[in-house]
Formats: C-alpha cells, sequence, structure tokens
C-alpha cells in the first residue's frame, strides 16, 4: 500500500508541473464539449470527474456503429460477448466488469439511455441509432448514476427534436460478410413549440463462424430498430419530452471453436466428431444456434420551471424479451441436446430532480424508485444421442444406466424493488476553487427462487451410481429456493477542483461505488463438497462495495487547440462479485478483496485546419489481494491480475478533411485500438491468455461543402487481426479449452445524403 501512495502522490506533482508549460497563439481552436454527467449542462473540462464524450458524427466517422465497438475509442473501456448477446455481454471500465451468463447478476457498468438505467450489458449491445453524444464515465458514480455503478457508467443521449426545421437523413452501406446497413430519418417542426423526431435502422450481415459438416455460417447479423419522439415546450417553463424506441433482432450467436486440446479430444474423434484448433472460425456444432430478442420501451421527460428550481421527472417503462439456443457441448458429437432459454424483463423507474442555485451555490436534490420483474426457463443439459457412449468412455460402465433425455430443465423468477434519495453539491468557494458534494442512499429488497427438475435422472443415477460421475447436485435430486434479501448502503463522492489558470484545473475526489447482491439465477447454483453433499453458498452473493481515490488534470494549450485531460486512481472492491464457468455450470464467489490502481490519459490535437488527431492511453493494475481468491477456495487468484484486465489500452484517430474542388471536401479518418496481453477467463487458468494485438479502422471518402451528401469507402480490423475474446473449459471436456474469436476484417462503402 506504501507504494501504492507513493506512486500517487508521484503523478500528482507530475501533473501540477505540467500546467506550468506556455501556450502558442493560434486562430482555430477544438469546439467545447458540453456534457450533463452531473445532471446540468457543463463543458467537460469543469466537471471534476474522469470522463470521455464522443458526439454522433465523431462515432460515424471513426467507423463506430454499435456499442461493442465503443472500446476502441475510449480508453479504460472493454466490451466484449461470450455466448449470447443477450445475457453474455460483458462491459469492463478500467479492467473491473461483471461476467455475464447468468441473469441474476447485473452489471458493475452501469449502462443508461436517455437516462433509464438498463440493469443488464446484454440489454445494451445494440447499434447506435440517431445519437447526440455517449458519455462514458470512469470509476464508481455513487451518487447521480447510482444504481450499480461500482465501476464506471455509460450513457447514450438520443439527439432531440428542433424547433427550427423540417429536416432528414438517410444512410445505406454495403460490404463484404454480405453487410448492408440502412438507416432513415426525419425532423418536422410542427410549430414554434412542438417538433417530432423518427428514425429507424436495419442491418444484416453473414457470419464469420462456418459449419465443418456443411458449410453454414453462424454468427450473423440480423436487426432493425425504430425510434420516435416529441418534443413539447408550449411555454418557458414547461417541457415535456417522450421517447419510444424498439429493437429487434433474428440472430445466430455464439459458437466456439477449440483453441487446445486435452485428453478427452480422442474420445470425440472416435465418437467421429472433428476437434478443429483454428482461429478462422471452424466449428462443429449438432444444432443451428438462434437468438431472437425484442427490446421496447418508453421515456417521458417532464421539465417545470418553478423560478427558484426546476423540477425535473423522467419516467421509464421497458420490456425485454429474449429466446436463444445453442448446441451447448460446442461439438458436432452429439454430447447434449440444444439448450433453449426464455427470458423477460419488465422494468419500471421513476426519478425526481430538483435542482437549483446561486452564484456560489449549485444544489440538486431526488428520489428515485424502480421495479423489475425477471423470468427465466429453459433446457440446460440434457443428454443427446452420443451422450451415454461419450461418458461410457470417459468412465466404463456408466453408459449402461444413462439414456438420451437425462438431464435438466429449470425456471428462474426475480422480483426486485429499489429506492434512493441522493444529493449532489458545488460550493464555488471561490472564483477558481470548488467543492462538491454528492450523497446516496440506497436500498432493494429482492425475492428470488428457481424450480430445478430433472428429467428421470434420480430415478436412474440416485440410487445406483455416486452422483460424483455427473457433478450437479441437481441430476440427483429436483431442487430449488425460494430467497428473500435487502440491501441498502450509502454511497457518494466529494471532490475539489481549482482553477490553476484559465487553462488548467486540478481535481481531487473521492467515491463510494455500490452493486447490490443477489442470486445465482444459474440451473446449477448448488455445488457438492468432497463428500457428495449438497452445499447451498453458491446460491445467494452479497453486494460489491467500491471506494475510490483520484487526481486529475484537465487543460487546454495553444490557445485551445491542444486539450489534454489526466487521471491517476486508486481503490479497493470489497466483496467483487466473481461469476465464473467450472466446465458444465457457473459459481458465483464475493472475492473479498480488488486492488486499482492506474493511470489515464486523453488528448485532442487539431494540428492544422481540418486535421484532428485525438485518443487516450491507459495503465492499470487491477488485482485480486494477496489472499483474496484463498478466502474463497480459490487460491489461483490470489494476488493475480483479474479476468480482461490488461495492463495497457489505448486508441488514437486521425481525422483530415480538407478542400479538393470548388464545393468539395476529401476526407481521412484512420483509427487504432491497442489491447494489451490479458487473461480472457475467470479462473485464470494458463491456458486462457491472449496476446497484445491491434485493430485498424479506416475510412476516406469525399463530402459536399455544403452538407449535403457524403460518400466513403471503409473498413474495420482492416489487417484482419485473429484475436480470442474469451477462452472456456470446454463443456464435459477435462482438459479442452474453446473459445469465441473476434471480428475478422469487414469493409465496405457508404452513402449519405442530408435533405
Amino acid at each position: 500500500m506504501h507504494v501504492k501512495y507513493k506512486t500517487f502522490c508521484v503523478v500528482a506533482a507530475s501533473l501540477l508541473a505540467v500546467v506550468s508549460q506556455p501556450a502558442a497563439a493560434q486562430q482555430s481552436v477544438i469546439e467545447e464539449v458540453i456534457v450533463t454527467a452531473t445532471k446540468r449542462e457543463a463543458s467537460i473540462q469543469d466537471v471534476p470527474i474522469a470522463i470521455s464524450a464522443f458526439n454522433g458524427e465523431d462515432l460515424q466517422a471513426r467507423g463506430i456503429t454499435d456499442v461493442n465497438s465503443l472500446q476502441q475509442v475510449s480508453p479504460s473501456l472493454f466490451v466484449n460477448t461470450s455466448n449470447s448477446t443477450t445475457n453474455g455481454g460483458t462491459m469492463r471500465i478500467r479492467g473491473v466488469g461483471t461476467t455475464g451468463n447468468n441473469v441474476g447478476l447485473e452489471a458493475a457498468v452501469g449502462f443508461f439511455i436517455d437516462g433509464i438505467y438498463r440493469s443488464r450489458s446484454g440489454q445494451a449491445l445494440n447499434d447506435i441509432l440517431d445519437v447526440d453524444r455517449i458519455e462514458v464515465l470512469r470509476g464508481p458514480q455513487g451518487t447521480l448514476f447510482g444504481k450499480n455503478t461500482s465501476a464506471g457508467a455509460v450513457h447514450i443521449i438520443s439527439r432531440k427534436p428542433d424547433f427550427e426545421e423540417n429536416s432528414g437523413w438517410a444512410s445505406i452501406s454495403a460490404g463484404n460478410l454480405d453487410t448492408i446497413r440502412g438507416e432513415v430519418g426525419y425532423n418536422a417542426a410542427l410549430s414554434s413549440t412542438a417538433a417530432v423526431r423518427l428514425a429507424g435502422s436495419f442491418h444484416q450481415r453473414d457470419g464469420y463462424y462456418e459449419d465443418i459438416d456443411n458449410g453454414d455460417e453462424y454468427n450473423e447479423l440480423d436487426r432493425y430498430a425504430l425510434k420516435g419522439q416529441l418534443l413539447w415546450e408550449p411555454s418557458d417553463t414547461f417541457s415535456l419530452r417522450l421517447i419510444a424506441d424498439y429493437t429487434d433482432k433474428d440472430e445466430s450467436c455464439c459458437p466456439a471453436t477449440y483453441s487446445f486440446l486435452g485428453p478427452t479430444a480422442p474420445i470425440i474423434a472416435a465418437l467421429g466428431g472433428a476437434t478443429p484448433v483454428s482461429d478462422d472460425g471452424d466449428v462443429g456444432v449438432n444444432a443451428e444456434p438462434f437468438e431472437t430478442v425484442e427490446d421496447g420501451g418508453v421515456t417521458l421527460e417532464l421539465s417545470f420551471d418553478l423560478d427558484w428550481a426546476e423540477l425535473q421527472a423522467v419516467t421509464g417503462i421497458r420490456t425485454f424479451e429474449a429466446e436463444r439456443g445453442q448446441d451447448v457441448d460446442f461439438s458436432n458429437v452429439d454430447i447434449y441436446l440444444q439448450g433453449n432459454t426464455e427470458e423477460e424483463f419488465d422494468v419500471f423507474s421513476q426519478e425526481l430532480r430538483l435542482v437549483g442555485g446561486t452564484d456560489d451555490f449549485d444544489w440538486l436534490v431526488g428520489f428515485i424508485y424502480g421495479e423489475e420483474e425477471i423470468s427465466n426457463s429453459g433446457r440446460f443439459l440434457e443428454l443427446a444421442s452420443q451422450g451415454p457412449a461419450y461418458f461410457d468412455a470417459l468412465i466404463p460402465g456408466s453408459g449402461a444406466i444413462l439414456s438420451p433425455g437425462l438431464g435438466l430443465r429449470g425456471s428462474y423468477d426475480q422480483d426486485a424493488e429499489f429506492w434512493a434519495v441522493f444529493t449532489h453539491n458545488t460550493w464555488h468557494v471561490s472564483d477558481d476553487f470548488s467543492i462538491t458534494l454528492g450523497v446516496r442512499y440506497s436500498e432493494e429488497e429482492k425475492d428470488g427462487g428457481t424450480i430445478i427438475n430433472d428429467t428421470g435422472v434420480a430415478d436412474t443415477v440416485g440410487e445406483n451410481w455416486p452422483c460424483a460421475l455427473l457433478p450437479l447436485a441437481t441430476f440427483c435430486q429436483n431442487a430449488g429456493y425460494d430467497l428473500s434479501r435487502d440491501d441498502s448502503e450509502p454511497t457518494g463522492t466529494l471532490a475539489f477542483n481549482y482553477n490553476i489558470n484559465d487553462n488548467a484545473a486540478v481535481y481531487v475526489s473521492g467515491s463510494r461505488g455500490y452493486k447490490s447482491g443477489g442470486f445465482n439465477l444459474d440451473p446449477t447454483a448448488y455445488k457438492l463438497d468432497a463428500t457428495g453433499a449438497v452445499v447451498a453458498d453458491s446460491r445467494e452473493f452479497d453486494a460489491e462495495i467500491t471506494t475510490s481515490f483520484e487526481i486529475g488534470l484537465k487543460s487546454n494549450w495553444f490557445d485551445d487547440r491542444l486539450t489534454v485531460n489526466v487521471a491517476a486512481f486508486t481503490g479497493e472492491i470489497d466483496d467483487f462479485q466473481l461469476n465464473t464457468f467450472e466446465g458444465a455450470f457457473f459459481t458465483v464467489n464475493n472475492v473479498p478483496e480488488v486492488e486499482i490502481e492506474g493511470i489515464e490519459m486523453e488528448y485532442t490535437w487539431l494540428m492544422a485546419e481540418g486535421v484532428m488527431l485525438s485518443g487516450g492511453i491507459t495503465n492499470i493494475n487491477t488485482r485480486y489481494g494477496s489472499s483474496a481468491g484463498s478466502d474463497v477456495g480459490k487460491p489461483e487468484l490470489d494476488g493475480r491480475r483479474i479476468t480482461n484486465a490488461p495492463e495497457w489500452q489505448a486508441s488514437s484517430a486521425l481525422f483530415v478533411e480538407r478542400p479538393l474542388t470548388d464545393g468539395l471536401n476529401w476526407t481521412l479518418n484512420l483509427n487504432w485500438f491497442h489491447r494489451g496481453r490479458h487473461n480472457t477467463g475467470s479462473s485464470l487458468g494458463p491456458l486462457k491468455f491472449q496476446g497484445a494485438y491491434n485493430l485498424w479502422n479506416t475510412q476516406v471518402g469525399v463530402r459536399s461543402q455544403d452538407g449535403r451528401w457524403e460518400a466513403f469507402l471503409w473498413g474495420n480490423n482492416v489487417l484482419d487481426e485473429e484475436y480470442k475474446t474469451i477462452i472456456f473449459n470446454s463443456v464435459s471436456q477435462a482438459g479442452s479449452r474453446s473459445t469465441f474469436i473476434g471480428e475478422p476484417r469487414v469493409w465496405g462503402a457508404t452513402f449519405k445524403t442530408n435533405f
């Protein structure tokens, strides 16, 4: 700990020293970025938070069309998907996130769209449609974004309707893998006080996994989205904004290929299966994977000017339904039947905020109430036609008592009710010095449980064979549970901000974030001890608490032609929620301690008129405590860097727009993303490392100087870098490892018109 704070102080001294450098005079300046991270509009340079913000045009120019790709432009953010996009998606900030694959676990990185919380990352992994900007807040956000934001928050803000003009846009893109993507929208100014805005998109693309038996392709995209808005401001004292959205997906996700073969590989081969160790996406399956999603909701924003304060009310109603199926053994030997799952989330939230201030004091008080209902049911592990023969080869004699159809089905339900009160205030002590204090108190009640039904295993196995043959308690008995838990927690932030001069400010902050506990809504939430007895310690997990300290510099140079923001941070997570795949089932443990420290730097440099360079770099050291793993029976974790937390992550983008002819400009965008070596598995096994890799995206094209149209060629991962996103224990194949791979090179052309 002494080394950590010594490093922290050295960085602080360096930040203070750098602001004494002189600035050179130039004419053009970087456009000011306005954010709403504190629930009021402010320049990003004036907010004492480590935050990145990207407007919609910038994201388009850098080839970012969906939420997954945000990691390529935002330092410290990482997004990946495992066996599904609906509950297998994970967001991480500064190396911290919650592994998916379990609907009972909420995300450590809170995701919000127009102020409405999305409780699972998979509900957010969609295409970006008609966005004004995206804000990425790093570190625990315990006050204004307090619902389960122990690592950070991502907030998407839609572009508002405009009273001034009737205008529209349309774009069409086509490329390899039979990619086709279209977007259309229109803004209608109904009067000087009312306007509507409509937008829609569709996206289709072939898959990049290939079935070794029939050549079919998987992991394709087939989705469309709609968004409609109404903005009404009948007076200076009242505003109403209504947003409705709908997303539909009918896709296949996600088969896996082998990355390493263990001693069970010869058994797979003897049964006629193939075991390709491939970075090209060669896979074997017995059933075509599928995933369908319907996601929709309504957001109502009301604002009342009370003269002495502004009353803001935000109401959200959302429904999310998903159905998916896949070959759960990820091989073309028919060990298990296709696993089918149906999920439904129904969410309601109501937030009230009262915002006011004087010349010296800005204040905010608020209240939020919410309800969430979750249901999940399906077939998880049932032996298929070759299952008995496979297990008989593993344990001679077992095939005589096993038959196709034996296995596991279940249903899971959870109801959650939460509320919180909060306040966020800034005292401007002087023109150059301010103090911000935010406090939140949250309470949450959850009722959850499962009904597990075996399909004949108890009669077949329970009396005649040790349960250890198939190490799942529920194979030996019908099992379920019905539990309740209450969480209550104070969180908040304290920040000191000092303007050194007109071009530089330094801040110091401390914050406390919280992520509620819950239930392991996995079909195998039970575990067995060494004697084969059922233990229930995997059914429930405790809340996760993050405490963080940060010092940062926000600075402008060379007459606002260069912006450099730096943040150094240190902190701890208590009771980190670790979801681990054990080869056939998931376990959830509260690891007592995770330590975080690092430094981030972001920059934007207007090198010349029409030439911009921007990017960021992050160095993090996010590790388990020296004995944290041993405390939960996982000594292999002690003192090690946590999953998907590389030491280095960086990105940079060069954007050029220069005249080509009278009335025509040429444009170039080159985007680079680097991710350092990291372990992709929660168990941190030695066969689960992914080496450092680099991704390059590019666009080159022309646009009219009047902004009426543009056309460009684009490419993502243009060097066709091969990399693995997650490496995991092959299902029921001891010693082997399977993997999901990253998206290969995709290229094409886009034409867009504004009218």
